[in-house]
């Protein structure tokens, strides 16, 4: 919050390999819910994303203010576009 960041990209990876879905994405929505950017939070999986999903992911995402971008792109101003690309699995 002290940076104020124009914008923020979770880049994946947010759980690990001890990860189980129930006990770490409540801290990972708590986490996305605190951190805010006036040109949008998005987030991106990692390979971890991908083999402990969570329920509903792009409706989890939105409900904590952030898009999950999966092979799709987001125009954020007209100089400037970011891009979510899944993994190769």
């Amino acid at each position: 919050a002290d940076e104020k960041p124009d914008l923020i990209v979770v880049t994946g990876d947010v759980i690990g390999d001890t990860s189980v879905e129930a006990r770490v994405y409540p801290r990972v929505q708590e986490f996305l819910q605190y951190v805010k950017a006036p040109l949008g939070v998005y987030v991106v999986r990692g390979n971890w994303e991908l083999w402990h999903p969570v329920g509903n992911e792009k409706a989890f995402y939105k409900s904590v203010g952030a898009e999950l971008l999966v092979n799709e792109s987001r125009q954020i101003r007209d100089d400037f576009w970011v891009a979510g690309f899944d993994d190769a699995f």
